[in-house]
């Protein structure tokens, strides 16, 4: 099922929902002279819970993994891309602030 799609130009997002209503798969496509579609980018969300924020996310079809990594209370503090961490510094609010 497709939630939302936006053109601009010659570029387009298209943002799909999973059978929960979270997104699911964002693909960013650029038409040609031809007037034809090209996928250039697509990322899917994978989900472990009934949450809507994902567990991982596979980039590109080329092996990129993206995963949240929380502490022990939920809050977020690294994201890996493909096993390399960086860590998400939080402010005493709670914001990521680096």
């Amino acid at each position: 099922m497709s939630a939302r799609s936006l053109t601009s130009s010659t570029d387009r997002q298209t943002w799909s929902l999973d059978a929960d209503g979270r997104l699911a798969i964002s693909t960013v496509q650029t038409q040609g002279t031809d007037g034809t579609w090209t996928t250039t980018t697509t990322a899917t969300n994978h989900y472990s819970c009934g949450c809507d924020s994902p567990t991982w996310t596979a980039e590109d079809g080329n092996g990129t993994i993206t995963r949240d990594v929380t502490d022990l209370t939920g809050n977020l503090v690294a994201i890996t891309t493909s096993g390399t961490p960086v860590l998400q510094l939080t402010n005493l609010h709670g914001d990521v602030s680096v």
